[in-house]
């Protein structure tokens, strides 16, 4: 069973409460109960749905809760001044940083703050520093530079 991207997404933002949302509910279809009212609730067919199924679920969520996971903002190159660009092929060459990684088609940066303002890229430009912003606020933990990747609204596009 493949594990739908809505409950990725909810697990990896509510780990515990999906994991002991999870771990009731297959005590409770273990227990013989009819639950189908919330098998129907979820959108399956009752029908087509097996203990195993849930089982996996709370094994994925257990993982998820008991892993560090976060998500990662993939973002055009093309929102990188060159002078953005040289920093952090710069930071990335230099052994003693570990939150940058340089790659044929762009760069990987690391969150590393759980603080607003304090992922900081030492020498950024207004931009980097804005976009660098904004994927926190909206959850994201690490961003995912990339030439083929499309451009995002709200952002300035040096190149084309």
């Amino acid at each position: 069973m493949s594990i739908p991207p809505t409950f990725l997404s909810l697990a990896q933002r509510f780990p515990e409460q999906v994991a002991a949302a999870l771990t009731h509910f297959v005590v409770e279809l273990e227990s013989g109960r009819d639950l189908s009212y919330l098998i129907k609730m979820a959108g399956v067919d009752p029908d087509q749905c097996e203990p195993g199924q849930f089982d996996t679920l709370a094994r994925a969520a257990k993982v998820l809760h008991e892993n560090e996971t976060y998500q990662v903002l993939c973002l055009s190159t093309a929102h990188l001044t060159e002078s953005d660009k040289d920093l952090l092929q710069c930071l990335s060459d230099d052994p003693e940083e570990w939150m940058y990684m340089a790659r044929k088609p762009g760069f990987f940066v690391k969150l590393y703050s759980d603080e607003l303002g304090l992922n900081k890229v030492p020498g950024d430009t207004d931009q980097l520093q804005k976009i660098v912003d904004a994927a926190f606020l909206a959850g994201y933990r690490m961003l995912e530079f990339d030439r083929d990747a499309d451009a995002l609204d709200g952002f300035e596009v040096y190149e084309q």
